[in-house]
């Protein structure tokens, strides 16, 4: 049965973003693009939280006055409402000149946005660019150290807060206050304005000149059923700078999800960082007390957080599904890919990856060698139709037939764009270089001769490969063999030296700090034991059309370590698998969340969890602190259409992930003088 089409609908932003989208249940299992419908509507919302038809939060005139649904901080110095003393005080949190002259709709007053290049693909997935135009916006320009006068009567600023962020504000608004004094500038931090960011500004003398506030902007869906922050940095700020900013950001956004849809009853991770960010949402539920989230009927029974350095192998690896594979070879942002144009590849293309394209949500989580054999079989059921047409009379044509036939034309670019992108996915993993490193992967799996991998490790640095597809490799066989040998550490790293220069000791530097690559002390290998008792690798032969596991991913080579976990809990449980757990790095954690006879949060250890029921399937969240790949999301969706399987998962993450935006946030790009 397919699934039926209900419409969209975007029902809050500012908390959790939720959008309700085409769903329904598929035969033998929850389809995965029901699951968000099936957690329905908000219960309650945070007050201080932004309306959905209150965005964006230049829809009105700056000047107008009035009640407003914003929250009362931004009403009183966006809008100029409340009383003098309310705005007194806040213009003392957040300094500002008077925000309410000048910049009318009514009036000539365009509006230019200014925004962050990364965030500029998530404010994407809120509003696009006609409504913007609706709203009074004249251009859209990204932060960069050139950027030149907009030309508009009001300029917003749409930025993380940080330091260089906050110093390229400053430049620009120094440059446009000399060419245009009456203009007026707003910038917004996402999602909250720090004090840093203040004391920047302060020191840049632009403090007076500028409104600042904050957007509150959590949970968006870059696709129908993964919840996402969008905090592409959050791995390295996390991993390796010890900063628990993402980690803050990814509490709160759980807890506000909480305490629109329900208190999630039981809530079970494994991972420091995933007990970090337990810890900060109980300290936060405490702090609500009796207003906290409502215990009656759960629209989501369990929670699973799962930190990303108990499983980076899996991140390392080369997926094998058709979405893994286009971020691989070619990137995916802002749910486009840029591929080659051509035999040649000398210009590029952009195509569209979304949920809009029917085709693309059928073959996105197969495996790749399936993909060719669908497209195969889409042409040739058009080209039929199309030479049945044609062969027979106008007036030998039912009504019925004639839409089945003008349906099947609609999807034929559709077929085109995807019929292209295969091609281009085809060259690419016949390259050598593509084979070379599949072969090394499964080579390393596999656990086999360690030192004809490296050597081909030392070729790739001397071929001048690219820092990236090397540093991959070497972490994952640095986590897999608990550290590299001494000897075997320091001669790689003598030769990537050498050959990427020596600034990238502070590459080295973060990457061990990191966990993914370090010498080995003990000469303890936990992967063999852990791959044998959770059957990471599957020894028969899998078939890729009707693939038996999750290991499908990977073509049967490898199940990701996560999601098998995942699994486990829900089909036997974490205890009968404690002693590998131990293994694992980081606290593993199993709480029960409630409420005590006075509605005060309590919590107690978790027993075991309800079993589930293969016609209701109970709803669970799995939580990725650090990011999750696109093979992982593969693996839950294909366990949402199991008929054994007694739960449903949805997923949740700080950022969407691939190798390339794991390890690239760590290599030092600054040469040496």
């Amino acid at each position: 049965m397919g699934c039926e089409t209900r419409g969209r609908r975007l029902s809050a932003l500012g908390g959790v973003i939720f959008q309700s989208l085409p769903g329904g249940r598929g035969q033998g299992g929850t389809s995965s693009v029901g699951i968000c419908e099936r957690i329905g509507r908000p219960r309650r919302r945070w007050p201080w939280r932004m309306r959905t038809r209150d965005w964006p939060p230049f829809s009105r005139p700056c000047n107008e006055r009035g009640r407003g649904s914003w929250k009362r901080h931004w009403t009183r110095c966006v809008e100029g409402t409340g009383t003098g003393s309310e705005r007194e005080k806040d213009r003392k949190l957040t300094h500002t000149a008077d925000p309410t002259n000048g910049c009318d709709e009514q009036k000539s007053g365009k509006k230019a946005l200014v925004m962050e290049r990364s965030i500029s693909s998530s404010l994407s997935l809120v509003a696009n660019t006609a409504m913007l135009k609706d709203h009074g916006v004249d251009g859209l320009y990204h932060l960069e150290p050139d950027l030149r006068e907009t030309g508009a009567l009001c300029d917003y600023y749409f930025v993380r807060p940080g330091i260089k962020n906050m110093k390229l504000v400053a430049e620009h608004v120094k440059k446009s206050a000399k060419i245009s004094p009456a203009k007026e500038f707003y910038v917004f931090c996402i999602p909250r304005v720090t004090l840093l960011c203040q004391k920047v500004l302060e020191e840049e003398g632009v403090y007076g000149s500028v409104l600042m506030n904050e957007l509150e902007l959590e949970f968006l869906l870059p696709q129908s059923d993964v919840f996402s922050l969008e905090l592409q940095k959050a791995g390295k700020e996390i991993f390796v700078d010890g900063n628990l900013t993402s980690s803050f950001y990814l509490a709160r956004a759980l807890m506000n999800f909480q305490v629109q849809f329900g208190l999630i009853p039981y809530v079970l991770g494994k991972g420091k960082e995933a007990s970090e960010v337990a810890r900060i949402m109980s300290h936060m539920r405490k702090e609500l007390g009796v207003a906290g989230p409502s215990t009656g009927s759960p629209q989501v029974q369990s929670m699973v957080l799962i930190d990303r350095q108990v499983d980076w192998i899996t991140a390392m690896l080369t997926p094998l599904t058709y979405e893994g594979l286009i971020d691989d070879c070619f990137g995916i942002k802002n749910r486009t890919a840029e591929i080659p144009d051509g035999e040649r590849g000398s210009t590029t293309q952009k195509v569209a990856l979304n949920d809009t394209d029917k085709l693309y949500t059928e073959l996105k989580n197969m495996n790749w060698v399936t993909v060719g054999k669908r497209l195969s079989e889409k042409t040739s059921a058009i080209k039929v139709s199309h030479e049945g047409y044609r062969g027979a009379s106008l007036e030998s044509q039912s009504v019925s037939e004639l839409k089945k036939f003008v349906k099947k034309i609609q999807n034929l670019p559709e077929v085109q764009k995807h019929v292209l992108l295969a091609d281009q996915l085809a060259r690419a993993t016949k390259k050598k270089s593509f084979v070379g490193r599949l072969q090394a992967e499964q080579q390393a799996l596999e656990g086999r001769n360690l030192d004809a991998t490296c050597e081909y490790l030392s070729d790739l640095m001397f071929s001048n490969e690219p820092l990236l597809v090397v540093l991959k490799l070497m972490c994952l066989l640095s986590v897999m063999y608990g550290g590299l040998p001494k000897k075997t550490y320091d001669g790689l790293r003598q030769d990537l030296l050498r050959t990427y220069g020596y600034q990238h000791l502070a590459t080295l530097r973060n990457l061990q700090d990191a966990g993914l690559l370090s010498r080995q002390e003990h000469g303890k290998n936990y992967f063999s034991l852990t791959k044998k008792v959770l059957r990471l690798s599957v020894d028969e032969e899998l078939d890729e059309d009707q693939p038996s596991d999750i290991s499908f991913v990977y073509s049967g080579w490898y199940a990701p370590l996560s999601v098998r976990l995942v699994e486990r809990a829900f089909s036997g449980g974490w205890r009968v698998i404690e002693d590998v757990l131990r293994l694992l790095p980081g606290a593993q954690f199993e709480i029960e969340q409630l409420v005590d006879e006075k509605g005060l949060p309590v919590e107690r250890l978790l027993t075991s969890i309800p079993p589930g029921d293969t016609d209701t399937k109970p709803l669970v969240l799995v939580v990725f602190v650090g990011g999750v790949t696109y093979a992982e999301i593969a693996a839950l969706r294909w366990l949402n259409t199991q008929k054994g399987m007694t739960h449903a998962f949805a997923i949740a993450t700080t950022h969407l992930m691939s190798s390339g935006n794991v390890i690239g946030p760590m290599i030092e790009t600054r040469k040496l003088a």
